[in-house]
């Protein structure tokens, strides 16, 4: 029964007509710069949603039933999002789904979100999902997320549309692999070697004693 609600949703929840198109949300990340240090390494990105006392507002008799968001990135760039796995949606939600494409020289990252009872709670910024960055080569990737379009994205349960109408942005750094200084190199090494010789001169004492 859930799966056919749920199913229901996705498919009229985009058809519904707005009430109202006062923007009142506000998508944003969690940082605006992230580093990644060395190729192959991973940082992950999360996207919070808000909102301002303008507008409809997200409450008790108004809940937010849907939520979709497009990440969006240069497919070449330094750092990116390869499968879908590498998305996690914020399990509060019953339904999600990922979709991953190109357009052009951008690669294009959907997250679709679907509450059944609703999402009743702003007062503190809503993670929707997290998307991880794996680096591919050294340099910055511009990203930036917004609502997913066409079509309506961030639906409530009296039928009012409060898509953001701004995108969040932040760079995605990938950066050398951190080499130790060749100072902290040696003092590694003397500690070694004085812990070594630390422990040969306790067993020849031992051994010392144990010969009288």
């Amino acid at each position: 029964m859930n799966r056919i609600r749920i199913a229901f949703l996705i498919v009229t929840l985009p058809l519904v007509l707005a009430q109202s198109a006062s923007a009142a949300l506000i998508l944003s990340l969690d940082k605006s710069s992230y580093t990644i240090d060395g190729v192959g390494n991973t940082t992950a990105v999360q996207v919070f949603l808000s909102q301002t006392p303008d507008g409809p507002q997200v409450g008790v008799g108004n809940e937010l039933l849907s939520a979709s968001i497009e990440l969006t990135f240069a497919t070449a760039g330094a750092a990116t999002v390869g499968v879908a796995t590498d998305v996690t949606p914020n399990p509060v939600w019953d339904a999600s789904s990922v979709n991953i494409s190109t357009d052009g020289s951008n690669t294009l990252v959907d997250l679709g979100l679907v509450s059944l009872l609703g999402i009743s709670d702003l007062s503190s910024p809503l993670l929707l999902g997290t998307f991880v960055f794996t680096g591919q080569s050294l340099g910055g990737t511009d990203v930036s997320v917004a609502t997913l379009t066409p079509g309506s994205s961030f639906i409530t349960a009296q039928g009012d549309v409060l898509d953001p109408t701004s995108a969040a942005d932040a760079v995605v750094t990938v950066v050398s692999a951190a080499i130790p200084e060749p100072s902290a190199m040696v003092m590694a090494s003397l500690g070694g070697l004085i812990s070594a010789g630390g422990c040969g001169w306790y067993r020849r004492k031992r051994s010392g004693r144990g010969a009288r």
